[in-house]
């Protein structure tokens, strides 16, 4: 739980702002107290992995979230992965192919994991996708539980692929 701003290459864990990982143990990311975290060594703000945990993150009572690379990334094999947002939340600028880098919002399984994505923040941005979701069989849902089942954000003119973007490899 971060409740004080996180700022620099020197975050939390390693040279990203928080992250956290697991092989089998559920990894949970709570930013809450107005607090910031911004990455600014070309990494991510946020990142967690598992290969069958579950991975929550919630920045619902945080501050801005910014990086140079995404500004949330998950990836997983099967783990449920659950993203709660309601705060700014910015990647890098630099674009590229879908799920890539760069992107606000990054979440990846390589099994057919379920992947949970809401953001009712004030904005979304990046140089790749605002939202990039891709797992290899599972259910993806954008917008499922903080607001009434939608997003509610604005996305940035940064994005170069798409605000929203789903993949699922089934």
């Amino acid at each position: 739980t971060a409740s004080g701003n996180v700022t620099g290459t020197n975050g939390v864990s390693d040279d990203r702002g928080i992250s956290g990982s697991a092989t089998t143990g559920k990894v949970n990311i709570t930013v809450n107290n107005g607090a910031s975290v911004i990455a600014t060594g070309g990494t991510d703000a946020i990142a967690a992995d598992t290969t069958t945990g579950n991975i929550t993150i919630d920045t619902t009572a945080g501050g801005a979230i910014s990086a140079a690379d995404d500004g949330i990334h998950v990836t997983t094999t099967s783990g449920t992965v659950n993203i709660l947002t309601s705060n700014s939340i910015t990647g890098g600028g630099t674009g590229g192919a879908s799920g890539a880098g760069d992107d606000g919002i990054s979440a990846v399984a390589s099994g057919a994991a379920i992947i949970n994505i809401d953001a009712i923040g004030s904005q979304i941005g990046g140089g790749g996708d605002g939202i990039y979701a891709n797992s290899a069989g599972g259910q993806i849902r954008v917008g499922s539980a903080l607001n009434g089942g939608y997003i509610d954000t604005n996305f940035l003119g940064s994005i170069t692929n798409a605000g929203i973007q789903t993949v699922n490899t089934t």
